[in-house]
C-alpha cells in the first residue's frame, strides 16, 4: 500500500516458462470504497469461485463452470461498493487471456466484462447469514486464432474436450450466474455460465454450458458469513486452532459437489468427449 489510497500486487510463478511467469501485475487507486480504478493484470470481474482465492475455495479444484470464466487478463476496471451489500465492477480486457497481447489489429477487439451483485443479509444487517446473489456479463470480438475452451477434468487429468478452431473471426458473449445461501455452519452454493460463440458471417453458433451445485458444511462450528466479504469469501478461521494436547481440532469442513460440463453445439471429437459431469 501506497499513501494510503494506492495498492499493487506483482506476483510470479516461477514454476512456468518465462513467457508466462507473471500472474498478476496491477495497481489500484481506492480513496472510495463507492468507486475504484483497477490497471495491469488481474481477475477480470466473472464467477464466484474464480474471484475467490485458490487458498480458500471450498475443494481441492475449482468446478466445470469455472473453465468457462475469463479468469487473469490484461485490462482496466472500475469497481466498488456504492451501497452496503452492492458490488460491481465493470472492465475492459485484451480478452486473449493471462499474458497475452492483442495481435490484430483490425479483428480484435477489446472485451467489455461486468458483474453486479448483492449481499442480501448484509442490507438487513444479519451478521450470520451470507445471502449472495450476482450476475455477470462478457462480450467481445476474436480473432480466428484464439483457442476456444477446452474441457478438463476437475482434478486436472484427461483434457476431454479440444474443439478445432472457428473458420473465421468470431464473436464471445458469456453470461454467468451466481447464489451462494450460508446461515452459521450450513452454506448452499452454485454457478452457471453460458459461452456463445458466433463467427462474423453467423454461419457458426454454438454454445458451452457448465454449472454445479454445492451442500457445506463447517462441522467444528465457524460461520461462513465470518469468511465473506465484499463479493467473496476468504479464509475459514478456526474457532480453536489446533494444538497438541487441547481440544483445538482446527477448523473441519465437509461438502458434496456436482458439477456438468456440456458442448453438444460443438461436432463430436474422435477419442473424445463432448460432455462431462463430476
Amino acid at each position: 500500500k501506497i499513501a494510503g489510497d494506492w495498492t499493487f500486487d506483482v506476483t510470479a510463478d516461477v514454476s512456468q516458462t518465462s513467457a508466462s511467469q507473471l500472474d498478476v501485475a496491477w495497481i489500484n487507486w481506492g480513496a472510495y470504497k463507492e468507486v475504484q480504478f483497477r490497471a495491469g493484470q488481474f481477475k477480470m470481474p466473472m464467477g464466484l469461485e474464480e474471484l475467490t482465492s485458490s487458498r480458500f475455495i471450498d475443494f481441492t479444484e475449482r468446478s466445470f463452470a469455472n473453465q468457462l470464466s475469463p479468469a487473469k487478463e490484461r485490462g482496466a476496471m472500475v469497481h466498488g461498493l456504492p451501497f452496503t451489500g452492492v458490488f460491481y465492477g465493470i472492465a475492459a480486457s485484451n480478452g486473449d487471456g493471462k499474458n497475452n497481447n492483442e495481435t490484430s489489429s483490425t479483428a480484435d477487439g477489446k472485451d467489455a466484462i461486468g458483474r453486479l451483485g448483492a449481499n442480501v443479509a448484509e442490507i438487513i444487517g444479519n451478521k450470520d447469514m451470507v445471502l449472495h446473489f450476482a450476475g455477470a456479463y462478457s462480450d467481445g470480438r476474436e480473432q480466428q486464432s484464439l483457442a476456444l475452451p477446452t474441457g478438463r477434468t476437475e482434478g486436472r487429468g484427461i483434457t476431454f474436450f479440444t474443439p478445432a478452431n472457428l473458420a473465421t473471426n468470431y464473436d464471445r458473449k458469456r453470461t454467468a450466474g451466481e447464489v451462494s445461501l450460508a446461515w452459521n455452519q450450513v452454506k448452499l452454493q452454485g454457478e452457471w455460465t453460458v459461452a456463445n460463440f458466433k463467427t462474423v458471417s453467423g454461419t457458426v453458433d454454438r454454445d458451452i454450458n457448465a454449472h454445479y451445485a454445492e451442500a457445506m458444511w463447517l462441522i467444528t462450528g465457524e460461520k461462513y458469513a465470518d469468511a465473506y466479504r465484499n463479493g467473496a469469501y476468504g479464509a475459514i478461521k478456526p474457532d480453536r486452532p489446533y494444538k497438541k494436547g487441547t481440544d483445538g481440532w482446527g477448523a473441519w469442513e465437509l461438502g458434496l459437489r456436482y458439477s456438468k460440463f456440456d458442448a453438444n453445439d460443438f461436432p463430436t471429437i474422435a477419442g473424445q468427449s463432448n460432455e462431462a459431469d463430476a
